[in-house]
């Protein structure tokens, strides 16, 4: 009886050790896994670039254009294109970035482009809205 009784308390203790052990394991709260951080593709164009421009009409420049964080995750805001002093608005997909038309002061400006790496490649019209006469430029842009 005394061996019965032995082996009864060994068979309930090793049960009860692997509910336990087993509980501690599953009952122990998981910790959440991070949130995978989300990047906007505007986050890449976002910088200063030194800009190379080409230009049918006007004589071919050099100057710097910024790219900053516009309201919306997609949108960006470019100043300085065609060494002008104004603020465009634009969206970004992508490697690819467009400006659509919008009329500053009396220049329309409208533009395209795609960026590689750390070289941003546009394509752009600019108008006089008075004299109609219209500038058609590409431009190489170097992140600086």
């Amino acid at each position: 009886m005394k061996l019965r009784n032995t082996l009864l308390y060994v068979v309930v203790m090793s049960m009860t050790l692997t509910f336990l052990s087993g509980c501690s394991a599953l009952c122990e709260e998981e910790e959440p896994e991070p949130e995978e951080e989300v990047v906007l593709d505007r986050v890449k164009f976002i910088g200063t670039y030194s800009t190379i421009e080409d230009c049918r009409i006007g004589p071919d420049d050099n100057y710097e254009v910024k790219i900053v964080a516009g309201e919306k995750n997609d949108e960006i805001t470019m100043l300085n294109l065609y060494n002008q002093n104004e603020e465009l608005r634009g969206v970004v997909v992508g490697n690819a970035i467009s400006i659509p038309e919008q009329q500053v002061s009396d220049i329309s400006y409208f533009a395209t482009g795609t960026l590689d790496s750390n070289k941003l490649f546009l394509n752009f019209s600019v108008a006089n809205v008075r004299t109609g006469a219209t500038d058609r430029c590409t431009a190489s842009c170097t992140k600086k």
